[in-house]
């Protein structure tokens, strides 16, 4: 993991074929051995498409559903999602078989509350493995959203980002998911509101106005007020920024 560094080097493992055995110990070892496997496949996972794809074909999704169901260290859990986020942040990637195991979603999401860095992994990774509406009524009534407002409350910054990213997901057309938000954790609105403030980190201000757009539009905020005065001046304000 410390020799790893750069993306040349990422290649130079991968064609050394260092990613089976790699999963062999993450499948094999107890903790701590295969935690230190993981940094190394989350670090080879953020050298590229290319190397991710290769994680992927090599069996690296199936070693750690595996392992994330029947452990419950937290650095390795930790690592874990940390490595599931990485992975799943590229988008070509298919997430479907994720959702035949209704385990798989119902475990990541009970992890967020465990630490920060698992509270952020997990709303990223289900944020960007939720891309249907049969996905978003699933995850409705899940507690995914008392975990969003925790994060969205914290005094992190990367907290809030992650929140207001798996948001975004959840709430895009979706009528189920803003009438759960409306009636039953409207702290979250408000909340996303505050967020939008000028001194806060630019990407948590467009995301902000990103997830109320996706609830204006759907009738969620239609008797908002704030609406017209705040979200649109926030993404003229970010592009003229940018």
């Amino acid at each position: 993991n410390r020799v790893i560094g750069s993306s040349q080097r990422k290649q130079f493992f991968l064609e050394a074929g260092v990613i089976t055995q790699l999963i062999c110990v993450v499948r094999q070892e107890e903790h701590p051995v295969s935690t230190e496997a993981l940094y190394v496949c989350n670090s080879l996972a953020l050298g590229g498409q290319r190397c991710v794809d290769q994680l992927v074909q090599d069996g690296l999704i199936t070693a750690l559903l595996a392992v994330l169901s029947k452990h419950q260290e937290q650095p390795l859990l930790e690592a874990i999602l940390r490595t599931l986020r990485s992975v799943y942040s590229y988008s070509h990637l298919d997430t479907t078989f994720l959702w035949s195991d209704e385990n798989f979603v119902n475990r990541v999401i009970d992890l967020m509350p465990l630490s920060p860095t698992t509270g952020q992994c997990g709303a990223l990774v289900i944020g960007r493995i939720c891309k249907t509406v049969e996905q978003q009524a699933i995850l409705s009534t899940t507690p995914i959203f008392t975990h969003l407002s925790t994060l969205l409350n914290s005094d992190n910054e990367k907290s809030h980002l992650a929140a207001l990213v798996c948001l975004s997901e959840l709430t895009f057309d979706c009528v189920l998911v803003s009438h759960e938000i409306q009636q039953r954790h409207p702290d979250i609105t408000i909340r996303v509101f505050e967020l939008l403030q000028r001194d806060k980190y630019v990407y948590v201000q467009y995301t902000a106005a990103k997830c109320l757009t996706n609830l204006f539009r759907v009738g969620g905020l239609t008797e908002e007020p704030r609406c017209k005065t705040k979200l649109l001046d926030t993404i003229v304000y970010l592009c003229l920024s940018d």
